[in-house]
């Protein structure tokens, strides 16, 4: 009798005969081994999408969902604009610093402040460029693509638009051979 299979659906005569629906998997191994996190297609919250982004911050193998995909760009974009505006508030307030001052400059105190400031958003930036293409690369992967295809980005003016519309298709079956 081989294993997963029904003697009454395996015999010649049985009309709906078909191939076994499951193959054991080698000694010791699991049939379908998954990274850590979330299992990949599986839908996840704006909150688990951030703790995906950061716990598998350089897995380039396995699978991201739409949903971890896109909840971790908003979440990126929320952060940039974050910072964005207290950058803007803070150029802000040394210019009109300087203006009401007697001599027109300005403080020198406020203007390293400003220049931290921008040295603190571009280490965070810089922080978030690993865990920001390996999430692309396992979107990529969902979608049934090779990681290679991230470097589409590359190309001027059109690159960042393909891998945008490759990273919003739909999930592809055949992406489960990037599984680790």
């Amino acid at each position: 009798m081989s294993y997963g299979i029904d003697p009454q659906e395996s015999s010649p005569g049985h009309a709906g005969a078909s191939a076994p629906s499951f193959t054991p998997a080698a000694y010791g191994r699991q049939p379908y081994p998954y990274p850590t996190g979330s299992q990949p297609g599986e839908p996840v919250t704006f909150a688990g999408a951030v703790r995906n982004f950061f716990r598998k911050y350089a897995q380039f193998s396995g699978r991201a969902s739409r949903s971890e995909f896109w909840w971790a760009y908003l979440a990126q974009v929320l952060l940039l604009l974050a910072m964005a505006v207290v950058w803007v508030v803070a150029v802000v307030v040394v210019v009109t610093r300087a203006e009401n001052s007697a001599g027109g400059q300005p403080n020198a105190g406020a203007v390293s402040m400003m220049f931290g400031l921008l040295a603190v958003i571009s280490l965070i930036g810089l922080a978030l460029v690993v865990p920001n293409i390996s999430l692309t690369v396992r979107r990529l992967h969902d979608t049934g693509k090779s990681g290679w295809y991230y470097f589409l980005s590359f190309i001027p003016g059109v690159g960042g638009i393909i891998l945008l519309v490759l990273c919003a298709m739909e999930p592809d079956p055949s992406g489960a051979a990037f599984d680790a």
